[in-house]
Parts: C-alpha cells; sequence; structure tokens
C-alpha cells in the first residue's frame, strides 16, 4: 500500500511539473518549428508558428529576441528578390508592403530586445540596412509609375529603417510635390532641414527654393523672409537668393545695409553700354552726362539711386542691374 501511494505522489509531482513547464516548452517548439517550415519552404506554416511565438506572453525572455528576429527573417525572404517570386503566392493576401513592414519592425523588435552587441541584434544593422535599399527602390518604381501615394509610404519606410539618411525624405517631399500635396512637401523639407547631416553643413539649394516658392505661393510674406534669410546663410553669395533679398528691401524704399558695405568702386570707363539689355542705357547715359567725374570718393548717395532706377524700372531687380548698382557706387 505505500508503495503504491508512493507511487502515485511521485507521479503527480512529475505531472505537475511538466504541467508547469509544458506552455514554455511549446512557445519554444514553436520557433523550432518555424525555422524547419521556413527551411523547407513552407512559409505560411512557418509564419502561423512564429506568431504564435512572439504573440504568447509564455515565451521565455532569452527566446524572445530569436523569435522576433526568426519572424523577420521569414518576412525577409517574402520580399528578398531573389526568392520573392518562389514565395509569391504567400504575400497574395497581404497588402502592398505589409511583408517589407513587418520583416523591418521584427528586426528592430529583436534589437532593441537583444542590445547591438547580442547574437540577434548585432546582425539587425545589415539586415535593415537591405530592407533599407528594397523600400528605396520600391518607392522610385512607384514614383515612376506616378502612384505617389505608394511611392511616400516606401520613401517613409526607408527613413525609418536609415533614419539618419536624407535622401529618403527628399525624395519624399519630390512625391509630395508631384502629388500636389505642398504641405507634406514643406513639412518633409523642413524635416530635412533639422537632421544631422545639415547641422555641419548646408542643405541642398533646392530644398531652399522650394520653401521659397511655396511661402511665395501661399503669400505667406512673414515665412518667405524666414526662408530667405536661411538660405542667405547657408548659400550667401547665391545670386538667385541675393536678387530675391534686394527686390524684398527695395519694395519698401529701403537698401539693407549689407548691400551698401558690399559696394565696390568701378572706373568710369568700365561703365559700357551692355546695360541697354536691361533696359539702363538712357539712365546710364544720364548718369555720366549730369554727374561730373570726382576727385574724391564721396559717401554714398543710395536715395539717389533709388530714385533714378525707380523712375526707369519701378521696383524689379535685374541680373544684370545687380551687379551694375555697386559698381556705381563710387560715382555718387
Amino acid at each position: 500500500m505505500k508503495k503504491s501511494l508512493l507511487t502515485l505522489a511521485a507521479t503527480a509531482a512529475l505531472m505537475g511539473t511538466v504541467g508547469l513547464a509544458t506552455p514554455a516548452l511549446a512557445q519554444s517548439s514553436a520557433i523550432t518549428n518555424a525555422i524547419l517550415s521556413q527551411k523547407a519552404g513552407q512559409l505560411d506554416k512557418a509564419l502561423e508558428s512564429i506568431n504564435q511565438a512572439v504573440a504568447s506572453d509564455k515565451t521565455k525572455d532569452k527566446d524572445k529576441p530569436k523569435a522576433w528576429f526568426t519572424r523577420g527573417e521569414i518576412y525577409y525572404q517574402l520580399v528578398d528578390p531573389s526568392t520573392q517570386a518562389l514565395f509569391a503566392k504567400y504575400t497574395a493576401n497581404m497588402q502592398p508592403g505589409e511583408a517589407l513592414q513587418k520583416a523591418a519592425e521584427s528586426y528592430q523588435k529583436a534589437l532593441a530586445l537583444d542590445g547591438p552587441t547580442g547574437e540577434y541584434g548585432k546582425q539587425v544593422p545589415a539586415r535593415l540596412q537591405n530592407l533599407y535599399g528594397l523600400a528605396f527602390n520600391a518607392g522610385v518604381k512607384s514614383y515612376n509609375d506616378k502612384d505617389y501615394d505608394k511611392a511616400i509610404a516606401n520613401y517613409k519606410l526607408a527613413s525609418q529603417m536609415n533614419p539618419q539618411d536624407t535622401t529618403a525624405v527628399l525624395y519624399g517631399a519630390y512625391a509630395y510635390s508631384a502629388k500636389q500635396d505642398y504641405a507634406g512637401a514643406k513639412s518633409a523639407y523642413n524635416q530635412l532641414l533639422g537632421m544631422d547631416a545639415y547641422k555641419t553643413k548646408p542643405a541642398p539649394v533646392g530644398v531652399y527654393t522650394q520653401l521659397l516658392q511655396m511661402a511665395r505661393q501661399e503669400k505667406n510674406d512673414a515665412e518667405a523672409q524666414k526662408v530667405l534669410q536661411q538660405a542667405l546663410a547657408a548659400y550667401p553669395n547665391n545670386k538667385t537668393f541675393l536678387i530675391e533679398d534686394l527686390n524684398v528691401a527695395m519694395s519698401g524704399g529701403t537698401v539693407p545695409e549689407r548691400w551698401i558695405k558690399s559696394a565696390k568702386p568701378l572706373r568710369p570707363t568700365q561703365i559700357t553700354p551692355t546695360y541697354t539689355q536691361c533696359g539702363a542705357h538712357s539712365t546710364i547715359n544720364r548718369v555720366k552726362m549730369t554727374w561730373p567725374r570726382p576727385t574724391t570718393r564721396r559717401p554714398l548717395n543710395w536715395t539717389r539711386i533709388i530714385s533714378i532706377r525707380s523712375s526707369t524700372w519701378g521696383y524689379t531687380i535685374s541680373t544684370r542691374l545687380l551687379t551694375f548698382i555697386p559698381r556705381l557706387a563710387r560715382w555718387i
């Protein structure tokens, strides 16, 4: 009788122990089954097993990085150009870009759990770089197909996988502009200006040009002036920005101090009739005939320049006039 009772007790204890371990063992087994199904090319079964493993709170903490990384590997196999056609049937019911998105989020989760030096975490950056290339190329293809919404989504996904990269953000702005979503384009361009890459060097000229153009279209003079000053700080010698700056200032009847300080003297013989192309021939002749040749340098009389100029052209300045005014300064 005692022997029977001891046997029953041992059996009960063993069953209790096994019963407690079963859920964790089951999740570990699910990861293993997912890997085996993936190797066998049965990605539907692989996804079923791995999604069960990552969703369960019974999965051991030490197994979670492996589970998420494996999930990323399976989804990556669905978008990898070398295997995409082979496994196309498994993505038939997915939304466009869904497999790419889930691969990226799986790798990022594995990195967060395992750290950059962990067994799985240290493999993530290379995987994300591969996904970045796939997402970016998909964005370019969608843009060329004029599917701008899809292009924007792919560029955003590429940017998420490489947050320091400026190219995906810039191309996203192009896609917004092509879609005529100027609010989205403005947001993308401003995001670009705030990125670390442009804290030590200026952003491309086109970024400022587009922001300035959009501010003008919105008739937002304050925003346009803000962008113009940013553009001049980045590109102080850009002729387009300089002309715009002078136009804005002279429309108020004043000449910026920085323009006065930058004026350089010029010999009268260097004032030639080539400026007739901008409608200044009669004015130049009048200046040469009326004003005597000075023997000493005189202070600048910008009021006279403005009055002569405004009587002939109003307040529209040309590229040629931009170079002419500083040269004329010494003889006023």
